[in-house]
């Protein structure tokens, strides 16, 4: 992409397609897309359609000529506490599993493929899908206060759309295992010290210092950025193919469990998900 004085202009229009009441598209600063999330009041869960349309948001933003940069972020309390309960986890035929599979193994990929810088500004928690989703991209910046945690096991499925791949890439094994196992919280302080992320600010030095962060990586030259990018993403992107297609395998799996749908319908009566295991 050619630099040229007065910045890059993103035409917001080539987006229209992919806007939901919840999920909007701006542009700030000039080149920067911002995509944020909306939905304070239900923690920012991503409706089920725009989960879906990921794939074809990443390949759309692959060629758009006047982005150098997408940044995910969300408004409120929470970044995200991942996909609806009420959309994501209805039963589901074989069919519908398999196109399930499909498409969440492209999200991830998709997006190590996007040229642009990525960067995920996380102002609160970011559970499950979330974590996974924000810890793929190429920049973090978190909030003091914010933690990442991917509970999948808690309620009887594998964390396959993305956990299974990320945690143990940036954590070694052994610690993917013990948070992935128990679903324990990982402090936005201890992910830095741990190299996930690249920034933690109060939060009300989020939109400071992602601008600085970006600010930064624009004063380099953009080819050698973008193709930096590339060789390392090139060997992230063939770990994630590799390690979702089995963790997406084997969630799907657990999606057909009793032990998933008991705690599935016990979150529905109580708001809390049930823990009374069968092994089946």
């Amino acid at each position: 992409m050619t630099r040229t004085d007065d910045g890059d202009r993103i035409d917001l229009a080539r987006y229209d397609a992919f806007r939901e009441d919840t999920v909007h598209y701006t542009e700030r600063p000039a080149g920067v897309l911002r995509i944020p999330l909306d939905d304070p009041a239900r923690h920012n869960a991503m409706p089920q359609r725009f989960h879906d349309s990921l794939p074809d948001l990443y390949a759309t933003v692959a060629t758009d000529q006047g982005a150098w940069a997408v940044a995910l972020e969300a408004t409120g309390d929470f970044f995200s506490s991942g996909g609806r309960v009420d959309e994501g986890m209805g039963e589901r035929t074989a069919g519908e599993l398999v196109e399930l599979h499909r498409v969440a193994s492209r999200i991830i990929t998709r997006l190590l493929e996007v040229p642009q810088v990525t960067i995920c500004v996380v102002n609160g928690p970011a559970i499950g899908f979330a974590a996974s989703l924000a810890l793929h991209h190429d920049l973090v910046v978190a909030a003091d206060h914010a933690w990442f945690a991917d509970p999948h096991v808690r309620f009887g499925a594998v964390a396959g759309d993305g956990g299974t791949s990320i945690w143990p890439l940036a954590l070694g094994p052994a610690k993917a295992r013990e948070y992935l196992f128990t679903g324990a919280r990982l402090s936005a302080v201890e992910a830095e010290q741990r190299g996930l992320i690249n920034r933690v600010c109060p939060p009300e030095e989020l939109t400071r210092t992602t601008d600085e962060l970006l600010a930064e990586v624009r004063r380099a030259s953009p080819l050698a950025v973008r193709l930096t990018k590339m060789a390392i993403n090139t060997r992230l992107r063939a770990q994630a193919e590799w390690d979702m297609n089995l963790g997406l395998a084997a969630e799907m799996i657990t999606l057909q469990s009793r032990d998933f749908r008991n705690s599935v319908e016990t979150f529905r009566d109580t708001g809390r998900f049930g823990t009374e295991w069968t092994g089946e």
